[in-house]
């Protein structure tokens, strides 16, 4: 079953979490140089925001998968305000800032339904941000088609953020 909360206030619920989050992150935060997860204080900031919308499974007890989606008044700073503004106007714009499934779940329905869950918050005419890691996850628009999505909406990749990751042997370049 997926639980869809509002507001989580709770420390130790925050506290579990974010321990989920970090461990299914901390991996994926080695495969690439770009970090991949929030910081703790800005994670707990989208728990605690009623604006966005928590998705929840436990499976025994355990936390197997979350999911958020935030409108504009609950978005992280990384996306550009300026961009929407200009290709999407007057349009409402909401962020996926975290969809996290334990290895043991990802090869199953459950991502899917998961992302449908996210995709049932948003009103006709909005339009959904989702950034991930083409390195580490190059299957997300192919579980995003799943859901079926693509039936009732436009769009896909429009960015793409490289990393140049240079190690310094030794010298000066000339200028």
């Amino acid at each position: 079953m997926i639980e869809r909360l509002l507001a989580i206030e709770d420390p130790e619920e925050q506290d579990r979490l974010w321990n989920f989050y970090e461990q299914i992150f901390q991996p994926v935060n080695e495969l690439t140089p770009i970090i991949q997860t929030f910081p703790k204080a800005n994670f707990i900031g989208f728990l605690m925001n009623p604006r966005a919308v928590k998705f929840i499974v436990r499976e025994e007890g355990e936390i197997v998968a979350l999911a958020i989606i935030a409108d504009p008044e609950g978005w992280d700073s990384w996306l550009s305000p300026a961009y929407f503004a200009k290709n999407y106007p007057g349009k409402i714009v909401f962020q996926v800032p975290a969809i996290a499934i334990a290895p043991k779940r990802r090869a199953s329905p459950l991502a899917v339904r998961l992302v449908k869950a996210i995709i049932n918050e948003v009103p006709a005419n909005a339009v959904v941000a989702l950034t991930y890691s083409e390195l580490v996850n190059p299957l997300m628009p192919k579980l995003v088609q799943a859901t079926g999505v693509m039936d009732y909406a436009e769009g896909g990749k429009v960015d793409a953020e490289a990393c140049l990751v240079f190690q310094w042997k030794a010298g000066k370049v000339q200028l």
